[in-house]
């Protein structure tokens, strides 16, 4: 598992509905509650069936901050002593998992120990950047909410077939009060991503997914995908007519439970590897006729957008 969401979070009911299933690696990529906070149910449910949990150390451990850390992985803690699991530090170099024969493999890109104690101490900036190798010439990259910097200066040699997020649609260098300084479209071709994954909530206060963002990716052919529907597709979400109304509820069409909040627009995505080559789910064109029914879907060109009040 890469994180674990918050306490909200539909892996806790997944694993509940699997009284048997063995986790062999936890993998958090920060320590943000979004990221999370859903650690401490899912060791209550699954006691000794955890191998292992990677994590880092992203803040001074003082004061506020310290108690904020302290409540979120303290169940990672008192595991570890009752001997239900073993902890260990996410740096580079390490090779979390692989398959028997080598691919695919999920390594750590970013931070080395020395990056991860010496370097920035803002949470989102010292995420950890994680690459799921599918073969030998395909990477999907997870940056939590890293920069675009430092997954352009880390990536693997090769295609990447997908890029999670990064920061739900928002990278730090994205945001407005770095615009005129910023150079992320070069950073964007740089990693030239085939596929995005956006991992957002409807209702978050961030403006979460960036346009400018989204419109960067698709100047470059790459292919969006939001979890989420959010105001940007609509801005008329509030309204109670649309209360329920997902775009393609991804996580019950695979046979998920989901959060009991918010519209999906695409919801769960489910990706196989088989003999090397990268799959996608049955859904992925019905995704796509039913997004371009929305107004102003920002996954497509705006030349797709229809003109309606």
């Amino acid at each position: 598992m890469i994180d674990v969401g918050d306490r909200q979070s539909p892996l806790v009911d997944w694993i509940a509905d699997r009284s048997t299933a063995k986790i062999s690696d936890i993998v958090l990529t920060h320590n943000h509650a979004d990221h999370i906070g859903a650690i401490g149910s899912l060791i209550d449910l699954c006691r000794d069936r955890i191998g292992r949990v990677w994590f880092l150390q992203d803040r001074p451990l003082v004061g506020a901050e310290r108690k904020k850390v302290d409540a979120l992985l303290r169940p990672v803690f008192e595991a570890e002593q009752r001997g239900w699991l073993q902890s260990a530090y996410l740096t580079k170099p390490n090779q979390i998992w692989s398959d028997q024969s080598g691919f695919p493999s999920l390594e750590v890109l970013f931070p080395t120990a020395a990056q991860n104690l010496l370097g920035s101490q803002d949470p989102n900036l010292s995420s950890a950047v994680l690459s799921l190798r599918v073969n030998t010439h395909q990477s999907i990259i997870w940056p939590g909410d890293n920069s675009l910097q430092n997954v352009e200066a880390h990536q693997p040699a090769g295609e990447i077939c997908m890029l999670v997020g990064p920061h739900h649609g928002m990278p730090e260098e994205v945001k407005k009060k770095n615009r005129s300084t910023s150079n992320w479209r070069h950073l964007l071709k740089s990693i030239n991503p085939t596929k995005s994954f956006i991992s957002v909530g409807t209702d978050n206060s961030y403006n979460h997914p960036n346009p400018r963002y989204v419109g960067g990716m698709q100047k470059l052919g790459c292919e969006i995908v939001c979890s989420g529907l959010t105001r940007w597709c609509n801005r008329r979400l509030q309204e109670s007519h649309f209360q329920g109304r997902h775009v393609l509820n991804g996580a019950a069409l695979l046979g998920l439970r989901r959060k009991p909040v918010g519209l999906a627009c695409r919801g769960a995505v489910r990706l196989t590897i088989e003999n090397g080559i990268l799959r996608e789910d049955s859904y992925v064109s019905v995704h796509r006729e039913r997004v371009a029914q929305l107004t102003h879907p920002f996954c497509l060109p705006r030349s797709a957008w229809k003109r309606r009040k």
